[in-house]
């Protein structure tokens, strides 16, 4: 994932749970060229921040930052172990 894409992300999670965002090209209707897996992951807890009142702008991109981490090592740890399987796959022997 490119990190122009990190911070382009926020801006369809805030829209689906507060609207009135205008979407950079690459999310809009006529295009649709980005994967909307990571904002639906970034939506899910602004939704729950906004329905119990606790949306204040430094707790929501705490929560945002945290997930962030949370994926890209998940992620990591992910890949690396699939690539180590792959490795020892292709060992002769």
């Amino acid at each position: 994932v490119h990190p122009d894409e990190y911070w382009q992300a926020t801006q369809p999670a805030y829209n689906w749970v507060y609207g009135g965002v205008d979407l950079p090209w690459e999310w809009t209707d006529q295009y649709k060229l980005r994967n909307t897996v990571y904002p639906a992951f970034l939506a899910g807890p602004l939704y729950a921040l906004q329905q119990t009142g606790l949306d204040y702008p430094l707790i929501a991109e705490y929560s945002r930052t945290s997930l962030t981490f949370l994926w890209c090592c998940s992620m990591t740890g992910w890949y690396g172990r699939l690539v180590s399987e792959f490795a020892v796959l292709m060992l002769p022997g």
